[in-house]
């Protein structure tokens, strides 16, 4: 059966639902690499869909900083500001239960991180050539990692010593002597130019991967943004993609 590979929600329910009616025809909801809060109006709601599919999660920056709000220090004020009133609308089950996501998962051929398998906990994006070829050293031949973080979707290949860039715009086929890191992009808030949700679609058995997008009700989680008194920047980003 298919694995779908959701991140990014960042408290955006309508993108959510929208992913998952899309999904659930395709294969089975998964995988979620973190960021399941943050940013939008409806974390309790994510969280809940998230845990009534059983979803195998590992845990993103936005979880870690609204159980340890101290860490917020490093996020530009919108986040920050985020954050605090995340934290304020989660009941205490809620964080008991945000705090229990492991930072990384090795599940066979499949790992997932929210950000870098190079000191994960401090959250490094990988947009460097460098960081990439130095993030595939902490992989086996036949290994895909899957990660989210920068909310844009992207294929690494390594395999004899080189690294290639695929197409997220059409399935590509991946070869078990190569190795990869996959980024699915973002469910709840893209920063690709395509306001779209994104989430991965993994063929197991074929070895199978593609990006898919679909359209969601960005005016009413634009409007939840606003009435909850959150950053407006973060409800208009949403029409852009970015």
């Amino acid at each position: 059966m298919k694995q779908i590979i959701l991140s990014d929600i960042h408290g955006n329910l309508e993108a959510l639902k929208s992913v998952l009616e899309s999904a659930e025809k395709e294969g089975e909801i998964k995988y979620c690499l973190g960021d399941i809060i943050g940013y939008g109006a409806n974390p309790s709601e994510c969280l809940s869909l998230i845990r009534q599919f059983h979803l195998i999660t590992v845990a993103g920056n936005h979880e870690v900083a609204v159980v340890h709000p101290g860490l917020t220090a490093v996020f530009n004020p919108e986040a920050r500001r985020a954050i605090f009133w995340t934290r304020d609308h989660l009941t205490n089950q809620e964080l008991t239960e945000i705090e229990s996501f492991p930072i990384q998962r090795i599940l066979g051929e499949i790992v997932l991180v929210h950000s870098s398998l190079i000191e994960p906990e401090y959250w490094h994006y990988l947009y460097s050539e460098e960081d990439v070829e130095a993030n595939f050293q902490c992989i086996k031949e036949g290994q895909i990692c899957f990660f989210g973080h920068s909310h844009v979707p992207v294929i690494y290949s390594w395999k004899a010593g080189k690294l290639s860039v695929l197409s997220t715009e059409k399935e590509e086929r991946l070869d078990l002597s190569a190795k990869y890191l996959i980024n699915v992009g973002a469910v709840g808030q893209p920063r690709d130019g395509d306001p779209r949700a994104a989430y991965g679609v993994f063929d197991p058995d074929e070895r199978t991967i593609i990006v898919r997008r679909v359209e969601y009700d960005i005016a009413t989680a634009q409007k939840k943004i606003i009435e909850a008194n959150l950053p407006a920047f973060l409800a208009s980003r949403l029409s852009l993609g970015r």
